[in-house]
């Protein structure tokens, strides 16, 4: 099992507010145009984030939650300014651009499982992929990916 948290993502070219803190976090969801993100994996998680930051209020008539499609092909298009999704999906994506994971402050992780089913046509791939996504020699190519290991 792997831990997933969210990331957020601009256009490419855009300019790159600052995310790097709970405050300039907050400042950026503010001072944002649109804001985009899903109700899959950590998405939930947002809603609750912007309340306890106690911005939701402010910031609610400018959020559109992404519904068949990723959240990085919204921003790409221009729909939405800034982008949040779960780190291993919002990246890369040709014509937005990664800013980087929400502050440990603010980071709540979902959890992702490997699993082999009964009725599988390929099982010892299926089985080499599970050993590979549990083995600890693993984790630094599953960082390249934005997942880490679980947080307990």
């Amino acid at each position: 099992m792997r831990s997933v948290g969210n990331g957020v993502a601009v256009k490419t070219g855009a300019p790159k507010p600052d995310i790097s803190t709970p405050d300039a976090f907050k400042q950026a969801m503010l001072n944002a145009k649109s804001i985009g993100h899903t109700n899959a994996g950590t998405g939930p998680f947002n809603t609750t984030m912007f309340q306890k930051l106690g911005i939701y209020d402010q910031i609610k008539s400018k959020i559109t939650i992404v519904e068949g499609r990723l959240v990085a092909a919204a921003v790409a298009a221009g729909d939405i300014e800034i982008g949040i999704q779960q780190t291993n999906v919002i990246q890369p994506h040709p014509g937005s651009e990664y800013l980087g994971p929400l502050p440990a402050e603010l980071m709540e992780y979902g959890r992702v499982g490997v699993g082999i089913l009964t009725a599988s046509k390929q099982r010892d791939v299926a089985t080499a992929f599970a050993k590979f996504m549990a083995d600890p020699a693993n984790v630094p190519l599953l960082r390249k990916a934005a997942m880490e290991a679980p947080v307990k």
